[in-house]
Order: structure tokens, then C-alpha cells, then sequence
């Protein structure tokens, strides 16, 4: 049987990750106890990064900590996720994951953030030890086994959160088998769950077999009323359906999707758990995003030496090949190379833009045919365009210094 959150009080999100368990009861406003949250997410800086989420990762779990709360991450282990850099240590070997009608050894691997938060890495190199993050066929047995690697690790570390928190489609499952196939499970008899929206986009919509594969095929499809996704699964609509709270990343943003306009077609989904759903908008990491003490930069600046500011354009210039000159205007953008970023506009202006003398910067990676549009411009105008086809925080953070 599929069971549904029950409704619970709107309240301010800077509680509702720490006050979610609607069904188990409601963490009262003057209940300021100690938290076990763990924030599960396919990327988080420093390991891996695609985008913004992994930033936003990164940076959650230091505020949470310093509150008081428990809180530990987890992640796959991906092949860019170096063991002798970030001093990962092996604390399980060969747990065996369900999928479907076969079993999969994993093993857990633990790093560690901020003042040593426990960083999980789901380690599957069939899996994971990939050239690239996302993009392949079959990314939804990937996250499912991910996932699925997380619950069982907690398992064996004997480690019960209150709260899970889920970020974006690669973890929406999790809500969805907290109702189902964990719902009558002890060891997650008082968890919780929070899923965060960062990219509506993305949804992570795959054919019935992968409901087979998350073990939930006897519930079937669950959105008939929606034309579009009655016969298909949409991970990201099951966290949606089934979190105990919803999160995105502004109060805006929040109000937006529930239009048809902003909704991705999940618009009545989100509708029907407005109740639930809440807007924060995203913050910065003041340690890590902090031009007077960042060691990736070449020269350090604050508000008052801004004079020591352009030594780091002039570096930015020499690592991209570009001729280091002061007065030329030096443009930038570190984005997922997306249409969804508004690439397909800036193609269209690009050509003038440069005819005005400029010098262009990009950092990212995405769709193929923005790879080679910008690929070409670099080629064309090798003295004012650079392209990075990467993500890399330390050229990340040159880029925003110079």
C-alpha cells in the first residue's frame, strides 16, 4: 500500500528541513533538540561538481552543523573523486544491493567536509567510474543504486537520521520508498524526508522497468491525470509526491512553479502540496567565497584593496592564452552550457558582442553543439575567446577574481 504524508502547518523554512516529520509528529517550534540529518545528493563541492547544487551542498551542511545537529552527507564515489586526495577510507567492503532480479556489490568509502563532517561515497565502479557525471542511458539504475546504497549503508552503521534530505532528481526515490518499501521498516520508523528542487528541468523521466528496478512496479504509474506522464516515471514528481517538505531555492521560485509557464508540466502536482512547499533562497559560503583569504586566487583583495584586484585579471588572461591587456574588457560565465542557461540567446548576439573588442571566458560543460559553438568562436577569435570544458574550482575561482 502506498502511503502519503499527512498534511501539516505552513511554517518558515529556516525550521522545515529541521521540523518535517509531519507523520511521525511535528518537531514543535520550541523543540530545539539536536538533529541526525543526512543530506544525500549526486555532487558537493570540494569532490565533484556539474553545478550549482554542488555548492549549495557544500555550504549547507557547515550552517547546519553550527547549529548543533548531527549531520553527515553522502554522494557516489565517482572515478574524479580521487581516494589519496580527499583521504577516503573504506568502512564497508561488498554490502549487497537489490536491483530487481539481480544483486550488486557496493562498498562505503568515508571522507569528510568543513570541521570533519562524515561524507558517505557510495563506491560501484561499474557504475560511477565514468568520464562524466550524468548523461548516459542508463543514469536511472545509477542513482537507484546509489540511493539504495545510502539506506543499507545507514544500515550497517547503524546510524538513524531524523531527517533525510534529498536534492534534485538523482535522489527523488527516497521519499517515494520511505511511503512503500521502507514504510513499515524500524530502523526508519522516526526518518523524515525534505526534498529540494534545485532544476525543475531535469526531471529524470525513464520507461516502467525502472520501476522494477526501485522495487516499487506493484504501485504502478502515478500521475494519470497528467497526459504527459501517465505512462512514464518521473523521479523527480515521486520526491515531489512524497516528501514530508518541499523545498527550492527562492520564494519566487516556489510561486513560479506552480504556474503552467514554470511548472514543467509537474505545475498540478506542485499545486496539490503548495501546503508543503517552501522557498529559500540559496546562499554563499563566506569560508570558501572570500576573495581576502581564497588560495586559489593569485593576489587577495577586500573591499579595501580593490587596487590588487587586477593582478588577478592579468593572471586569468595568461591562463586562458588570451593577450593580457588592462583596458579590455574581460567577460565571463561559469554555467551548466545549457539552452535552459540561455545559450541559445547568447548565440545569437555573440559575433557583435565580440566586434566590440571584448574578451570572453566560459567554464562548463553541457550540451554537445554548445561545445562546439564555442569551440569554433575560440578558434575564430583566438586572441578573445577562451573556453573551459570542465568544471574546476580553482578556475571557477580565478574567473571570479579576475
Amino acid at each position: 500500500m502506498v502511503t502519503l504524508p499527512e498534511p501539516c502547518q505552513p511554517m518558515c523554512f529556516s525550521r522545515a528541513i529541521i521540523q518535517s516529520n509531519c507523520e511521525h509528529g511535528v518537531i514543535s517550534m520550541q523543540d530545539e533538540r539536536p538533529l541526525k540529518i543526512l543530506i544525500i545528493s549526486a555532487e558537493m563541492v570540494p569532490f565533484v561538481k556539474v553545478g550549482g547544487l554542488a555548492d549549495v551542498v557544500g555550504a549547507l551542511p557547515k550552517s547546519l552543523q553550527a547549529l548543533g545537529h548531527d549531520i553527515r552527507l553522502a554522494m557516489p564515489r565517482y572515478g574524479q573523486v580521487d581516494p589519496t586526495r580527499f583521504h577516503l577510507e573504506t568502512i564497508a567492503d561488498a554490502i549487497s544491493l537489490n536491483m530487481s532480479n539481480f544483486q550488486v556489490p557496493v562498498s562505503v568509502r568515508r571522507g569528510t567536509v568543513g570541521d570533519a563532517i562524515p561524507v558517505y561515497m557510495i563506491d560501484a565502479p561499474r557504475y560511477f567510474e565514468r568520464e562524466n557525471i550524468y548523461g548516459y542511458t542508463d543514469d536511472g539504475e545509477r542513482f537507484i543504486l546509489f540511493c539504495r546504497g545510502v539506506l543499507e549503508a545507514l544500515r550497517f552503521l547503524d546510524w538513524s537520521p531524523d531527517i533525510i534530505h534529498c536534492h534534485d532528481w538523482h535522489t527523488g526515490i527516497v521519499p517515494n520508498w520511505m511511503h512503500t518499501i521502507y514504510h513499515d521498516d524500524p530502523f526508519y520508523a522516526q526518518t523524515a524526508t525534505v526534498y529540494t528542487i534545485h532544476n525543475l528541468a531535469y526531471q529524470g523521466i525513464f520507461g516502467y522497468r525502472i520501476l522494477e528496478v526501485a522495487g516499487v512496479a506493484a504501485h504502478g504509474f502515478l500521475y494519470p491525470q497528467i497526459a504527459e506522464l501517465a505512462n512514464v516515471v518521473d523521479i523527480m514528481g515521486r520526491g515531489i509526491l512524497f516528501a514530508d517538505a518541499i523545498t527550492t531555492v527562492s520564494e519566487r521560485y516556489a510561486q513560479e512553479i506552480l504556474t503552467p509557464t514554470f511548472g514543467e508540466k509537474l505545475d498540478h502536482l506542485l499545486r496539490s502540496r503548495r501546503e508543503r512547499l517552501f522557498g529559500i533562497l540559496n546562499g554563499l559560503d563566506y569560508e570558501e567565497m572570500n576573495p581576502a583569504t581564497d588560495h586559489y586566487i593569485h593576489t587577495n583583495f577586500d573591499a579595501q584593496s580593490l587596487d590588487k584586484r587586477p593582478e588577478n585579471k592579468r593572471m586569468l588572461q595568461e591562463q586562458a592564452h588570451l593577450p593580457v591587456n588592462p583596458e579590455v574588457p574581460l567577460l565571463a560565465m561559469i554555467s551548466r552550457l545549457t539552452d535552459q542557461k540561455g545559450f541559445d540567446m547568447l548565440g545569437q548576439i555573440i559575433q557583435p558582442l565580440l566586434a566590440q573588442g571584448v574578451q570572453f571566458v566560459v567554464l562548463g560543460i553541457g550540451d554537445q553543439h554548445y561545445h562546439e559553438m564555442f569551440q569554433n568562436l575560440a578558434a575564430r577569435y583566438p586572441e578573445q575567446v577562451a573556453i573551459f570544458l570542465t568544471f574546476n574550482t580553482e578556475i571557477a575561482q580565478r574567473i571570479y577574481a579576475g
